[in-house]
């Protein structure tokens, strides 16, 4: 779980970054208020991935619900940003929908693999 904590909190500081360079480009071309809600959605979502990733560093079991929500809420936000307004770098939108998904995948697997009790 921390190595995963780890990696949320580089991938949600990467993102906000990201996120922060595009909201300035946003601003500085007279961008609509359409891809100015979309930057604050994505940097709202970058922020809870990195936020998630330091409890999983700090508290393994008790930040799973959390990671979880924070993993579908990235997922679903740059998700739509993929569709709706590809402004983002395809490495930063692959990153922002791949880790996501393996994050769920390792949430969903560890959390099933602590409910399974040994059969004595």
């Amino acid at each position: 779980m921390r190595i995963l904590g780890v990696f949320a909190v580089l991938v949600g500081g990467l993102e906000l970054l990201n996120t922060i360079a595009a909201a300035g480009a946003v601003s500085r071309g007279g961008g609509s208020g359409t891809g100015a809600l979309l930057a604050l959605a994505a940097g709202l979502v970058s922020a809870m991935l990195l936020v998630a990733g330091g409890a999983l560093i700090a508290r393994p079991r008790g930040a799973i619900g959390f990671a979880r929500i924070a993993a579908l809420a990235g997922l679903l936000v740059f998700a739509i940003l993929a569709a709706m307004r590809p402004g983002f770098s395809m490495a930063s939108m692959l990153l922002g929908i791949i880790f996501p998904l393996i994050m769920l995948l390792v949430l969903l697997r560890q959390s099933g693999a602590a409910s399974v009790s040994p059969v004595r």
